[in-house]
């Protein structure tokens, strides 16, 4: 599907935000993706962790949301990607990481943080491919210092609350892993809507795609500081922070994201993740390509 958007990005901010509801991530990482869409008037963000955003959208509660990547294949609607974003590394990702007490090609078992569905996934794809079998995935319901062998966990917590390094000496990255497996970056998340019933519909979604582009765009310059101002905030060490959002994610979508994710997926098909594997569609809105 093919769509144009002939209105200048000042003007279709004005217009989407009438009828925007957005699901977005409420960690770090996302603040280059969505810093600054808070003060759009009457544009409804709704913070969760990624793996709640996929229901909002297929409940109808939000028009468009950060969902994780393997959602995509899984959610019983049929979605699109927005190419305007995305959150990925290539490369050590820094929060999603494997923390476990016994050598990794000896773990039978992964406590799995419910905060994300991709990862889980992406954990069972490297584990699998490093030792020869996957671990048997249990959700973690408690504290990560109480797992027996290992834990996956994602997100700020990684930094904040991270699992004893003399209890757990032996960690894995897994954005890290993935590229050393395939060469190509990874995708945690990326922007999803219900695919357009009508050209109306179409257009709309092209709006939204728009905003989206031009507010990651904005941020682009400014990752700095807004590491060095909103990391401290959430506990961050500002010097971190920096780095974390200049040095160790990607948020711009690129072909090669594109190649990465289609892989992920056939991959975990192939592994018994995914009960099958649909083509990748995007709305071809408005995006055009830049540093970012």
């Amino acid at each position: 599907m093919q769509v144009t958007l002939q209105k200048p990005v000042e003007t279709a901010v004005s217009d989407a935000v009438e009828v925007t509801r957005l699901g977005v991530v409420r960690y770090l990482n996302t603040r280059p993706l969505i810093a600054g869409l808070e003060g759009l008037a009457d544009l409804r963000l709704r913070p969760e962790v990624p793996a709640d955003l996929v229901g909002a959208l297929e409940r109808g509660e939000v028009d468009a949301a950060l969902c994780s990547s393997i959602d995509y294949q899984r959610s019983e609607k049929d979605l699109i990607i927005l190419p305007v974003g995305l959150l990925g590394c290539e490369g050590p990702t820094l929060t999603v990481q494997v923390f476990s007490r016994v050598p990794l090609d000896r773990v039978r078992r992964l406590h799995a943080d419910m905060d994300s569905h991709t990862s889980r996934v992406l954990a069972q794809l490297v584990l699998a491919e490093r030792c020869g079998r996957a671990p048997e995935m249990v959700d973690l319901a408690g504290e990560a210092d109480a797992v027996e062998e290992a834990v996956l966990l994602i997100g700020d917590k990684v930094v904040l609350q991270p699992p004893s390094e003399t209890d757990f000496p032996h960690r894995l990255d897994l954005g890290d892993a993935w590229h050393r497996m395939t060469g190509l970056p990874f995708t945690f998340a990326c922007w999803m809507a219900p695919r357009p019933a009508d050209q109306a519909q179409a257009s709309r979604l092209a709006t939204l795609a728009a905003v989206l582009d031009h507010q990651r765009r904005r941020n682009f310059s400014r990752r700095a500081s807004l590491g060095a101002v909103e990391g401290p905030r959430r506990g961050w060490p500002a010097e971190l922070a920096v780095r974390y959002l200049c040095d160790r994610l990607r948020f711009e979508w690129t072909d090669r994201h594109r190649q990465g994710l289609e892989l992920f997926w056939q991959r975990a098909a192939a592994a018994g993740c995914l009960a099958s594997c649909r083509p990748l569609h995007t709305l071809e809105a408005w995006c055009p390509r830049g540093p970012g």
